[in-house]
């Protein structure tokens, strides 16, 4: 449950976000960017997930991420590419992976 309040929380940091920053240039220092939620679900070789990034809900393991954005609930501005690939996440669980291109904290 307090997980649950904690990502609502964070959604709605991100929304107000977004209205604030509204532009009417389309000036943007790192070119398209969505905002993203890096988060630590645990140590993998214990059934965890290890370091995602949730963008738009949706859990992703990004192929290498930074040391310096390695920071639980760390709100970020993030362009990436969505891979083919997956990888596994808990016990049997597939996650998507993604490659970053540029981020920066928010």
């Amino acid at each position: 449950m307090a997980l649950l309040i904690r990502h609502l929380c964070l959604l709605s940091l991100i929304l107000c976000a977004c209205l604030v920053s509204c532009k009417n240039n389309n000036e943007n220092p790192i070119g398209d960017t969505e905002f993203g939620v890096i988060f630590d679900l645990g140590n993998p070789a214990l059934d965890g997930c290890g370091w995602v990034i949730q963008i738009d809900g949706e859990n992703n393991r990004a192929t290498e991420i930074d040391s310096n954005f390695l920071e639980d609930s760390l709100l970020v501005r993030i362009h990436y590419n969505k891979l083919q690939s997956v990888s596994t996440c808990g016990i049997g669980s597939s996650i998507s992976e993604i490659e970053i291109n540029n981020i920066s904290r928010f």
